[in-house]
């Protein structure tokens, strides 16, 4: 299977969230997208553990919404060391969200871990979200391309 989004029929997004209700509005939100023509494949999960096994099972993912705290309270932190250096995956988005971000300072995020974007769940509008998703689709694809 070639791994390049602009030669692929679909797009793979992984949302990594415990809330079941927050994962079920990103859901919803993620649902009405489109970009270029092509077949949205959304998968989900709530755990960092679970996260870890479809990437593997699913390494051509785009993109990867993760929430900071859900086994434990760097749980996120800890995946997306996983995803950049074990799995070697650095094309892949990574867009960290936290409902606590006093725990988690976008300052100190961004000089620490390899993200790719940074949103506290309550700013996330409707908007956003499909701002976020194409704009991160596109630098993926064009990434891509490049390799």
């Amino acid at each position: 299977m070639d791994r390049l989004l602009g030669k692929k029929q679909h797009c793979k997004v992984l949302s990594v969230e415990d809330d079941p209700d927050y994962q079920a509005a990103l859901m919803n939100g993620l649902s009405v997208l489109n970009y270029d023509d092509k077949q949205m494949i959304f998968l989900t999960t709530s755990s960092a553990h679970e996260a870890l096994a479809i990437i593997i099972e699913h390494p051509d993912i785009s993109i990867v919404f993760l929430d900071v705290v859900m086994e434990t309270d760097q749980a996120g932190l800890h995946l997306i060391r996983a995803i950049r250096e074990d799995l070697g995956h650095k094309l892949m988005r990574i867009v960290l969200l936290t409902g606590q971000p006093g725990m988690a300072p976008v300052n100190d995020l961004i000089a620490q871990y390899d993200i790719d974007d940074y949103w506290c769940k309550s700013d996330l509008t409707q908007a956003h979200l499909q701002t976020i998703v194409l704009s991160n689709l596109r630098t993926w694809a064009h990434l891509s391309d490049l390799v």
